[in-house]
């Protein structure tokens, strides 16, 4: 029984995670001009949701999702 609970909790960092890494280049795409500054952020959102439902057992996999936004992103240190 603990071993599927840990399961899920794994699997559901992992979608946290993929989610806000693509809400991020959603929110990455509908930014104005040269500045890229968003006028929504709709990561925020799934954030919000997964402390919500989640608790701190999702943060990890939104930590992850925050830095693969930042090495992927826009003006990541990998672009």
């Amino acid at each position: 029984m603990i071993q599927w609970v840990e399961q899920r909790i794994v699997s559901a960092n992992v979608i946290a995670g993929i989610g806000y890494v693509l809400l991020a280049l959603l929110g990455y795409s509908i930014a104005h001009f040269e500045h890229k500054v968003s006028p929504i952020w709709p990561p925020m959102g799934l954030l919000l949701v997964a402390v919500y439902y989640g608790r701190c057992r999702l943060l990890p996999g939104i930590f992850l999702g925050v830095v693969a936004t930042q090495l992927i992103g826009d003006k990541g240190i990998l672009t």
